[in-house]
């Protein structure tokens, strides 16, 4: 067991951290931040158009579906920037470029548990199972269990290799990229704790309670902190929650994170180790902290910093206890007050999934509203750039972009006229089915006629590229 020093932060980050607070508050009272940062404010409720059916979602969903196993590479990592039409060695190759991969592997992941909860598709648990392999390997890879790093991969023949990618140290031909940060845990926590939620196949559960113990060790023995494979802090690895000198504010979506990987260890272990890390947990105050989700600094709530806490809160009422629960969901309840009208079904799912009752009506209106507005296109226009209005932007405005969620929700995508698809470069709908399959779990958007209308019978053909083979259980496909 680790001793309480490992709670507080060194005082080289102590002095770091009361600067940035300090900072912080002087800028709030200085009128927000620069033009093009921050948050546009609050804005109207949003729910969709007459005529509008779940039927049509469930539609969009299985076209959606059917082609997501030609995003995911030969490594289990969600590829969401690729060549369309990119093989095994492309897709190996590409997410090695990609600074987010942890974090959106994690978040599918959560979304085709939730699907396999919902609909028992065979498919559904096939995708669990390479994704699974994918975030193991994101620990594999840099040779000290329970360390994650961003993404993994293998050069392609001839290929340079991209900025700050290393040879792994333990894995024989594969590469990594180091300098994970609190997103990226999030992300992969949240991967963990609905796999042991929603999916009842023995070796998937085995693999869950295995990594989320790697993970709760690891973060015991490095003072809360996200260290590299040397061993060394990262940029962005501080989990924390206290602000020295600043002692009327805490960062809970800093104790989300850190606090949300011991509820889902204590839950899937059930052993005296993680209850007994969890308790002193919250006599330091973690728990306390995840209602403190600091919406009033208005401007300075960006909508990346708004992504990870609702992933990190929604992984502790997964698998917390009551009192736990409790406070995230007070957490959320604070995020929705300064998110209505962000046109983000992501933050609306979450909010759902968590049990969260505040401003109901109008966040399964948004929910909606969001889906079907969402374009279905993978591919963004060709000549496409991105603009800050100052004002929030519908889901159309945003267009198809990498992940929505963490969208700025003032950015919209400015495109030529009649601009065509552009050829060369493909994103995935990882981002709509990720809201999506939470919302189905959480019992809402479920078709009442037509296909997917009966519970756990739903099956969507999927569309296999040709080097992957029909994985066991699972359609062969066309």
């Amino acid at each position: 067991m680790t001793p309480m020093s490992a709670l507080r932060p060194p005082a080289r980050r102590a002095r770091a951290a009361a600067g940035v607070g300090c900072v912080g508050l002087l800028l709030l009272c200085w009128g927000g931040p620069a033009e093009g940062r921050g948050s546009p404010g609050p804005g109207r409720p949003l729910f969709p158009k007459p005529g509008r059916s779940d039927e049509q979602l469930y539609a969009k969903a299985a076209t959606l579906q059917a082609g997501m196993w030609w995003h995911l590479s030969p490594e289990g990592l969600l590829v969401y920037r690729h060549r369309p039409g990119a093989g095994p060695d492309e897709l190996s190759h590409a997410a090695l470029s990609l600074s987010d991969a942890a974090m959106w592997t994690g978040c599918y992941l959560a979304a085709q548990a939730a699907r396999w909860h919902v609909t028992a598709d065979p498919d559904a648990l096939a995708q669990c199972r390479v994704l699974a392999g994918g975030l193991a390997r994101l620990g594999a890879a840099t040779g000290r269990p329970g360390t994650l790093c961003r993404t993994v991969g293998r050069l392609a023949p001839g290929a340079p290799a991209p900025k700050r990618v290393r040879p792994s140290p333990a894995v024989e031909g594969l590469c990594f990229r180091g300098d994970v940060s609190r997103d990226q845990l999030a992300g992969v926590s949240l991967g963990w704790a609905a796999l042991g939620r929603f999916v009842d196949d023995p070796d998937l559960l085995g693999l869950a309670r295995e990594q989320v113990g790697a993970l709760a060790r690891r973060l015991a023995r490095d003072d809360m902190e996200l260290r590299d494979w040397r061993g060394k802090e990262t940029e962005y690895g501080d989990l924390n929650p206290e602000i020295p000198f600043v002692p009327f504010v805490r960062n809970g979506t800093f104790a989300a994170i850190g606090y949300g990987v011991f509820t889902t260890a204590a839950r899937l272990w059930d052993t005296p180790e993680f209850y007994d890390r969890l308790a002193r947990l919250r006599r330091a105050g973690w728990r306390d902290a995840l209602a403190s989700q600091n919406a009033w600094l208005g401007a300075f709530l960006t909508a990346s910093n708004a992504n990870m806490a609702h992933v990190a809160l929604l992984a502790v009422t997964l698998h917390g206890d009551p009192g736990s629960a409790r406070e995230a969901r007070r957490g959320l309840a604070e995020l929705r007050r300064a998110t209505v009208g962000w046109w983000n079904a992501g933050y609306c799912a979450c909010q759902l999934l968590a049990g969260s009752t505040y401003d109901h009506a109008a966040v399964l209106g948004e929910l909606r509203a969001t889906l079907h507005a969402m374009p279905a296109s993978e591919a963004p226009p060709r000549g496409a750039r991105s603009e800050n209005r100052r004002r929030i932007a519908t889901a159309l405005e945003r267009g198809v972009v990498e992940w929505a969620w963490k969208t700025q929700a003032d950015k919209v995508q400015v495109a030529p006229p009649d601009a065509p698809p552009d050829p060369d470069v493909t994103f995935t709908r990882a981002d709509w089915l990720f809201a999506y399959w939470l919302a189905r779990a959480a019992g809402y958007l479920a078709p009442v006629q037509g296909p997917g209308a009966v519970a756990r019978t739903a099956r969507i053909e999927p569309r296999l590229p040709p080097w992957r083979a029909a994985p066991a259980g699972a359609p062969a496909g066309r």
